[in-house]
Order: C-alpha cells, then structure tokens, then sequence
C-alpha cells in the first residue's frame, strides 16, 4: 500500500496543471538601422545648341532678301535663350533722280523661349545698324544707322531628340527706331511699321 500512494504521488505531480513551466528566454531586439539619407535628383545638364542658318528677311534695308545667321541656345527642356548675330546681304537701291544707294544690316538677335515638344516660342530683340553708301551722288557719303526693332519668334525642329536637326522659323518685329531715308526733300525709303524674317537653320546640339 505504501509503494502505491508513493506511485499516485508521483503520477499527480508530474500531470499537475498548475505546475509552473519554465519560461524561455527571448532574445533582445536587433536595433534599427538609422534611415539613409534622401537622395537628391542629379541636376539636367544645359542644353548647347548651334545653329547655322540663312533667311529671307524683308524690310530690314531698303530692297533687303537674304541674311545669314549664326546662333547659340542654352538652356532646359522648356525654357532657353539664344543670341544670333545676323548680316545682310548687300542690296543697291536706285534712285529717281539718279544714282543710287548701297545698304546692308549688321547686328544680332536675343530671345527667351518656351520649347514644347518640336515647337518653341520666342519673344525676341534686334539690335544693329544699317549702313548706307550713295552711289553717284554729289557729295555721296557713306553713314550708318541704328537699328533696333522687337517682336515674336514661332519655330519648329525635327526630330526632336537627335545630333542634328532642322529647324524652319518665322519672325515679326516692330521697328523700335524707325528709319527713314530722304535725298533732299524726297524721300527715298521708309521702314514699314511691321518687320518679318523667315527662316531655316540647320541645328547642333552640342549638348
């Protein structure tokens, strides 16, 4: 009898289910990494563009036609500017009485666009002079004027993302310094109020 009470002793403790189990250890937590810097975006490089170009440009001299011209744009994907220094081709302007009077224009252009896609949009600037020489004339001299005229430029450019492009271009300015030119009492040429120039060019973007 004793050895089985010893037996129903044991038996109980071991099924107790109150008996306390032991309690794993946890392991600490790993400590967070600390946050990594924000990255900021790598700045776009600016656009460099040439362009070597010629043009019908009206009204800029007495019986004007054509000028050449060479530009350099830079600038972003929406917003550049862009200087282009321009000459005439010389021209001979005969007159009623006689003789006659040789012009050509030299100066330059500057404008701020808006490039959207092939197309951009340009308020522009000229400034030069235009240089007058009588032939056959008593006393024939030979001046230069100043010339300053301001306006639009409308221009588009294929293809669009390449080396090399083409660009065809239309200009109206109105004439800031009006010429006027008068042989005695006559007068010989006037500027219109209204300027235009149209053009093409072929473009290197450089960059």
């Amino acid at each position: 009898v004793a050895l089985t009470g010893s037996l129903a002793l044991t038996l109980a403790v071991a099924i107790d289910p109150f008996a306390s189990a032991p309690v794993p250890k946890t392991q600490p937590a790993a400590p967070h990494p600390p946050p990594a810097p924000p990255v900021k975006p790598l700045a776009k490089p600016m656009n460099v563009h040439l362009a070597l170009g010629a043009a019908v440009d009206l009204e800029q001299q007495p019986g004007g036609l054509a000028a050449l011209r060479v530009a350099v744009s830079l600038g972003g994907q929406t917003v550049s500017g862009f200087v282009e220094p321009t000459a005439s081709v010389p021209t001979r302007l005969p007159l009623a009485d006689g003789g006659a009077l040789d012009t050509f224009f030299l100066g330059a252009t500057a404008g701020i666009c808006a490039n959207v896609s092939f197309f951009t949009g340009c308020g522009v600037v000229r400034g030069g002079a235009v240089r007058f020489q009588g032939v056959g004339l008593d006393d024939a001299r030979a001046v230069w004027l100043p010339s300053f005229s301001a306006g639009a430029r409308v221009a588009a450019e294929w293809p669009a993302d390449s080396l090399i492009a083409v660009q065809a271009n239309a200009e109206f300015r109105v004439p800031i310094t009006r010429l006027r030119l008068l042989i005695g009492d006559t007068p010989a040429w006037e500027q219109p109020f209204i300027t235009g120039t149209f053009g093409l060019a072929l473009i290197l973007r450089v960059q």
